[in-house]
């Protein structure tokens, strides 16, 4: 359902959610929606924020603050 909403759209950016699941469909909706893409959900630790950034994310979205100024 959530690749299909995304066809014909003008957004500019998308969050994936659940990071761990995001992770595992990016490639999927890189074939269809060439915005940026943004994983979010349960990101608490510099790995998880690793993990995306090797998967190919343009950035994450956290509430644990001790991360906002993360920059590797």
């Amino acid at each position: 359902m959530a690749l299909r909403s995304l066809k014909g759209v003008n957004f500019t950016a998308v969050e994936l959610r659940p990071y761990s699941h995001a992770v595992e469909f990016l490639p999927m909706f890189k074939e269809i929606f060439t915005g940026k893409f943004f994983a979010g959900g349960f990101i608490n630790s510099e790995e998880r924020i690793k993990i995306c950034q090797k998967a190919g994310f343009d950035g994450v979205m956290t509430s644990t603050k001790k991360l906002w100024s993360y920059i590797e």
